[in-house]
C-alpha cells in the first residue's frame, strides 16, 4: 500500500465516515464512540485554531448549570484508550451520547469545510427525527422524515440508511 498524505480535517472525515458505518449497521458502540472522539477532538481543534465558534457539547453543554463537567464527557473516550493508572478498572458507558458528539462534529465539519459529506447528512437526519418538531426539515424531506420517524422509533438504523439512500436516489432521479 503507497503511503498517505493527509490534513488533519480528511483524517476526521475518515474517522466520521466510518463510525457513522459503524453506527448504520449497529456495530460496536465503544469503536463508533473511539472514531467519534478522536474526529471530535480534531475538529474542535482545527475550529478554535482558525477562531470559529464553540463546538456544542464539549465547549458549551458542559458550561451549562447542572449538566456533565468536561471531565465526565471525556471518561469513557479516556478509559477505552488508557490503561496506565487503572488496568482492573470498570466504566458504566451510555452510547447514546455518542450520538451528540457525532452530530456536533458532522455539523462543525461542514461549517469549516464547506463539504456535504452524504454519510454526515444521513446521520444528522438520522439525529433530527429523534424529535422532528425541534428542527426546520428541508424542503423535500418532509415525506421522508415521516418514514425516518417509524423507522427511528422501531431503532431500525440500517432500515433508516437503506431508506435514505433510496428517497436521495428518487431525488437525484427528480432533478436530472
Amino acid at each position: 500500500m503507497e503511503a498517505l498524505e493527509l490534513n488533519k480535517l480528511e483524517c476526521a472525515r475518515r474517522q466520521l465516515e466510518a463510525g457513522i458505518n459503524l453506527f448504520f449497521q449497529d456495530g460496536d458502540p465503544v469503536s463508533i464512540h473511539t472514531l467519534t472522539c478522536a474526529a471530535y477532538n480534531v475538529v474542535r481543534d482545527v475550529n478554535d485554531a482558525r477562531n470559529g465558534n464553540p463546538m456544542f457539547a464539549k465547549q458549551r453543554y458542559v458550561q451549562m448549570g447542572g449538566k456533565p463537567s468536561l471531565g465526565d464527557l471525556n471518561e469513557p473516550e479516556n478509559f477505552f484508550k488508557h490503561a496506565d493508572r487503572d488496568t482492573n478498572a470498570k466504566l458504566t458507558f451510555y452510547p447514546k451520547f455518542t450520538e451528540c458528539l457525532l452530530v456536533d462534529a458532522c455539523e462543525k465539519f461542514g461549517e469549516l469545510t464547506g463539504d456535504r459529506v452524504l454519510e454526515f447528512l444521513a446521520f444528522t437526519l438520522w439525529f433530527m427525527s429523534q424529535s422532528p418538531e425541534k428542527f426546520d426539515i428541508p424542503q423535500g424531506w418532509e415525506s421522508f422524515v415521516d418514514d425516518a420517524e417509524e423507522l427511528h422509533a422501531k431503532g431500525d438504523r440500517k432500515g433508516f440508511y437503506d431508506r435514505f439512500m433510496t428517497h436521495l436516489s428518487d431525488l437525484y432521479d427528480e432533478a436530472t
